[in-house]
């Protein structure tokens, strides 16, 4: 932060502003700056945000994404030259990110906004509210299409950015860069701060898939998936059971049918099914756009695989580059020079998604402490349960043999003893217990 410090503290200066998101700026003359996209069809190919949202599938995988993102703890570490982490646990940041960011925010909303918007928009924006002595006093998320960033050109050359929103009836203008809590991806260079999100790289498939989900609303809307028949009239009390009993079905019970009725169903026609195909192609390409399986995304997929490499899977496609995004932004904004310098680190803690299921999780746990890679209240704080008493210790265990220059022998401890006793040949290096055969 010590650049733009440095860069923004500048007084009476005249600069030039130039509005980022909605002036086409001239690099005909400058080629070193460039901060909006070309006018071509890929980009200015747009969708609203609000329609986008529409669209169930596109719905659907962001709050899986930004609800899983938002849900984790974010810890502060130190972590000393030999890569031993240390957690700081008293510092308010921590607070700040993981309680409230604000009197009136929580901090899972701040995080799954700031995930929302970079998917969407490749872009977010939170204000950082500072005291007199430069400390962290709170963080504003600001909506994307609030903020008007806008470049500033000094007299000597540089370029930097300044930010002009609203908080609540407050208007702030010229705020400086260290004062925004900037994250981005997909920039098309290297000194833009607007990244591109599926609002623009993906507006054909977006655009697409709203046309043909209300063109399948129209069709599908009204349609019968099914009636009851029966080849007599019905008596008032029967007509009253089946009222009665049809409610419950809605609620999930189960109807009960009576006096001979019959549930007839009535089959799609072939420009239905055609609808119903497309939509499915539909929601396969935003599954595409979001980095997600396709079966996450279907309705008719009633759970999905909790194993562990299933885990993995997901965070590694879906959530890590917008898990590592926030963490850049929360170190280079959020932390001090100094504490940069000493290693101090924001991480989500990710092991909740990681935690397998119970059976998986047991024998994880069972062999790394059979193994001595953990103690027993190691392993017992991984389920949540206390410490105990003399759980501190590692397990190693003693019952098997090394291989040496090709020779089994025993650790060198039962190696030691047994040679006392006589017990192993020095030259064979291999125990001839009379009572053990050693394969």
């Amino acid at each position: 932060m010590g650049f733009w410090n440095k860069l923004f503290r500048v007084k009476n200066m005249e600069f030039e502003t130039i509005d980022l998101k909605n002036e086409t700026i001239d690099i005909t003359q400058d080629t070193t700056l460039g901060l909006k996209w070309d006018d071509d069809d890929e980009y200015t190919s747009t969708i609203r945000e609000d329609e986008a949202m529409q669209i169930p599938a596109l719905a659907s995988g962001i709050d899986l994404i930004a609800n899983s993102i938002a849900s984790l703890p974010i810890k502060l570490y130190k972590i000393n030259e030999f890569g031993e982490k240390e957690e700081i646990k008293e510092d308010p940041r921590v607070r700040l990110l993981n309680i409230s960011p604000t009197p009136f925010d929580s901090a899972y909303n701040m995080k799954y906004a700031q995930v929302k918007s970079l998917i969407l928009h490749g872009t977010s924006f939170a204000y950082i509210q500072k005291d007199n002595r430069n400390r962290v006093q709170g963080l504003y998320y600001l909506d994307y299409n609030g903020v008007q960033p806008q470049v500033v050109k000094f007299p000597n050359g540089a370029y930097g950015y300044t930010f002009n929103f609203s908080i609540f009836n407050d208007y702030y203008n010229g705020i400086q860069q260290d004062e925004i809590l900037l994250a981005f991806k997909d920039c098309k260079r290297s000194e833009d701060i607007i990244g591109q999100g599926i609002l623009k790289k993906g507006a054909k498939v977006l655009n697409l898939a709203l046309q043909e989900m209300n063109s399948a609303n129209g069709v599908l809307g009204g349609k019968i998936d099914g009636y009851l028949s029966t080849p007599d009239a019905l008596s008032p009390q029967a007509k009253a059971n089946i009222r009665k009993s049809w409610k419950g079905f809605a609620n999930g019970g189960t109807p009960i049918l009576e006096e001979g009725l019959t549930y007839n169903t009535v089959s799609h026609n072939s420009k239905e099914m055609e609808l119903l195909d497309t939509r499915k192609y539909s929601t396969e390409l935003i599954a595409q756009l979001l980095n997600l399986p396709f079966t996450y995304l279907l309705s008719s997929a009633t759970s999905y695989n909790n194993s562990q490499e299933e885990s993995l899977r997901f965070m590694k496609q879906a959530l890590n580059p917008y898990i590592s995004i926030l963490q850049e932004a929360y170190n280079k904004f959020l932390l001090t020079e100094k504490e940069l310098m000493q290693n101090y680190r924001f991480e989500f803690d990710t092991s909740v998604i990681l935690r397998a299921s119970t059976q998986e999780q047991m024998n994880y746990l069972k062999d790394a402490k059979n193994n001595g890679l953990m103690t027993a209240n190691e392993a017992r704080s991984q389920l949540g349960l206390q410490a105990v008493e003399g759980g501190d210790y590692l397990e190693v265990p003693v019952n098997s043999y090394l291989l040496v220059d090709g020779k089994v022998i025993l650790p060198s401890a039962e190696y030691d003893k047994a040679k006392e006793e006589g017990n192993v040949s020095e030259e064979e290096g291999i125990s001839i217990n009379e009572d053990e055969e050693v394969e």
